[in-house]
């Protein structure tokens, strides 16, 4: 978003005029849990624009945009359902640079889904919003390659920059009012959804090499962990390696890692975290919380990032 919201201002001005930029209400976070402005408003208000933060889109909000004489609304990563009176709004259009290279990967995680499926490309779809989930015709799509061993973080970056030379292709018809739209083939989509907490824990009955696009696609949230006795273990720096046993079952366990087999192959843990513990390295980790080789660690049940029909909704746990 960052990106595409600072090429608006320094490189495409004189096209489009941004009137305001919205994004979520600042949160609370860290110990002392004061509220903190989010990277889209530090950098909205630094290019000189109007932020407005509404808890949900509203009637005081649509009044103010017609005021304003609102044409055209571009969208990415917002996280709220859009009613359809805002989408009714805009005399132009409504816009949304989606993530993924749409049917594929519509909804909450197209970026998780795209990693976990082990797809080596995947894009930013620039498209008209309905109603139906990601289901509008389509402008154009800019694509980017998924690297290996690339995470959600480094993936996000890169399609966020991939959203300016979308723009730049499509900003003069954009500007013009004039665009040709292509339907989806909506027999092709497929679907991801909102997730949770427990999609950190892993499934040893998996193949390790499954196991690890996974691994990348939640880096960072809601991250990997397994569970032992009860406790959940968190854990960093992983890697598919090979190995044969049991699925759960702990190869190694040493300063060198903790080595635990799959139905194919091995994922090795160089980093833990039991609860209420810090991150530490796996010789450090076992020192105070022992792990033996032959020891079965629990599998717990996954629920799929990607499906062929959407997934109910629901909210996010929180933490």
């Amino acid at each position: 978003m960052l990106p595409l919201l600072e090429a608006l201002v320094k490189r495409f001005s004189d096209q489009l005029d941004v009137i305001a930029v919205y994004t979520q209400p600042d949160r609370r976070s860290g110990r002392g849990m004061k509220l903190k402005a989010g990277p889209v408003k530090v950098l909205a208000q630094d290019l000189g624009l109007e932020v407005r933060q509404p808890e949900c889109m509203n009637e005081d909000e649509y009044l103010w945009l017609r005021e304003q004489g609102c044409e055209l609304i571009l969208v990415m990563a917002y996280g709220q359902i859009l009613k359809q009176e805002l989408l009714d709004l805009p005399s132009h259009a409504i816009l949304n640079f989606h993530a993924s290279i749409l049917p594929s990967y519509r909804g909450a995680s197209p970026l998780e889904g795209a990693i976990s499926a082990g797809e080596k490309e995947t894009g930013v779809t620039l498209m008209q919003i309905i109603r139906e989930l990601d289901a509008g015709s389509i402008l154009d799509v800019e694509k980017v390659a998924i690297e290996p061993d690339m995470q959600r973080d480094q993936l996000a970056d890169k399609l966020a920059a991939a959203c300016i030379p979308l723009l730049e292709r499509n900003i003069s018809s954009i500007a013009g009012k004039v665009l040709d739209f292509t339907p989806q083939d909506s027999e092709r989509a497929t679907f991801t959804r909102i997730l949770t907490k427990d999609d950190s824990l892993l499934d040893f009955r998996f193949n390790a090499s499954d196991l690890y696009n996974r691994i990348c696609a939640l880096a960072g949230w809601p991250g990997t962990a397994f569970e032992v006795n009860g406790d959940r273990i968190k854990a960093k720096e992983i890697r598919a390696v090979d190995g044969e046993g049991c699925p759960g079952e702990i190869l190694s366990a040493d300063k060198d890692g903790l080595t635990v087999a799959c139905r194919k192959g091995a994922l090795r843990f160089m980093q833990l975290q039991r609860p209420g513990g810090r991150m530490m390295s796996v010789g450090d980790f076992l020192r105070g919380y022992p792990l033996n080789v032959g020891q079965i660690l629990d599998s717990s049940d996954i629920v799929p990032l990607v499906g062929n029909q959407p997934f109910p909704y629901r909210k996010r746990r929180k933490n």
